[in-house]
């Protein structure tokens, strides 16, 4: 068993440095979010998928032990916590556990929220550009209409002017 506790150790402290790096590359999102950075803001992305990917992995390994664990505590799986797992037995990693458990409790927190904010970001920046674009549009229908919207005559600067010199 004492194996066991030790390989859920590894794996969750595997999973806080793959969550580490995810709530680094997020700061790091919000700054490329905010300076229109697209190439910097692509390769985050690739770089957030791969740590997903490794994350999903880790969790795999980590529900296996879980399993072995619950068999030899004779608990369900879908019931063993990490809480439940250092109530149920005193072992000299048992501290070590609930410390990596509060770890990953506040990056978990800490992701959410920095996620949260880039979507924010992400909703502000898109509908301030759909914003100017539909600006710089009016000014140009405006300024290429022989009528402006309150009847007047616009000055359209092609008017009477002969184009092609050779007709």
């Amino acid at each position: 068993m004492s194996q066991h506790y030790q390989n859920l150790l590894n794996q969750l402290g595997q999973k806080i440095e793959i969550y580490q790096e995810l709530a680094d590359l997020l700061m790091k999102e919000w700054d490329c979010i905010a300076e229109y950075s697209l190439e910097e803001l692509q390769e985050i992305l690739v770089r957030k998928e791969h740590l997903l990917f490794q994350s999903k992995i880790v969790e795999e390994n980590r529900n296996k032990i879980i399993g072995l664990l619950a068999e030899e505590l004779e608990i369900p799986q879908e019931k063993l916590t990490l809480s439940k797992l250092t109530a149920a037995r005193d072992h000299h990693l048992n501290q070590k556990l609930e410390g990596h458990r509060d770890r990953l409790l506040e990056l978990i927190a800490l992701i959410s929220d920095l996620s949260v904010k880039n979507k924010n970001l992400i909703e502000r920046s898109s509908l301030s550009l759909k914003k100017s674009l539909a600006f710089i549009h009016c000014v140009a229908e405006e300024s290429l209409a022989s009528y402006h919207q309150n009847g007047r005559r616009g000055g359209n600067k092609m008017e009477g002017r002969m184009l092609n010199t050779e007709a």
